[in-house]
């Protein structure tokens, strides 16, 4: 039977697989789903998997943007929101991202501080400034895990994306930075 995804969870990253694929759980292992990403498409896709198989969502990054632009569907190919990933350079070099989550009319429902590319944890804020989710990641882990609390009023499925993006950019970045040497 369908179980909604909780306030608290975790994302762990499945090892041994293509792409960047997750499982929503929490501390007693209970199955929330997870976030599957489908590497045979033109730019970045994911897609959201209740625990009983149905997909329920799909996050697409649209392809040549100034900054990445994720579409978020649901089952129906409805479009429920976007996240949008903002880069900004800094004087001192580093590079930061603010990400902004959108609703359907594209209204801002919530919005990241500025967060270096290395990051280990993001908050988001509504517009008023209180806190709606936020994401740590746990460091020192064979793969990927996040804890994810979700504080405000805000569909889930507009937040479940962003530790699979976050992972996946840094993966690659890992990748090509030992392509490098």
């Amino acid at each position: 039977q369908h179980t909604d995804i909780p306030n608290n969870f975790q994302m762990k990253q499945k090892i041994l697989t293509f792409g960047t694929d997750m499982w929503l759980t929490n501390d007693d292992k209970d199955n929330f789903g997870k976030v599957e990403e489908r590497i045979l498409s033109w730019g970045k896709k994911f897609e959201y998997i209740d625990n009983t198989g149905k997909k329920l969502a799909t996050a697409k990054e649209q392809i040549f943007t100034l900054w990445t632009k994720i579409d978020i569907t649901d089952e129906n190919g409805k479009h429920i929101g976007t996240v949008e990933q903002e880069v900004i350079e800094s004087f001192t070099s580093l590079i930061y991202s603010v990400y902004s989550i959108k609703d359907s009319s594209g209204n801002v429902v919530a919005k990241s501080k500025k967060i270096d590319f290395f990051t280990t944890f993001v908050d988001l804020y509504d517009m008023e400034g209180k806190p709606v989710a936020n994401f740590r990641k746990k460091v020192f882990t064979i793969a990927d895990k996040w804890d994810v609390n979700i504080t405000g009023d805000i569909d889930k499925r507009l937040i479940v994306f962003i530790p699979s993006f976050i992972s996946s950019t840094q993966s690659e970045r890992d990748d090509s930075d030992d392509d490098d040497k």
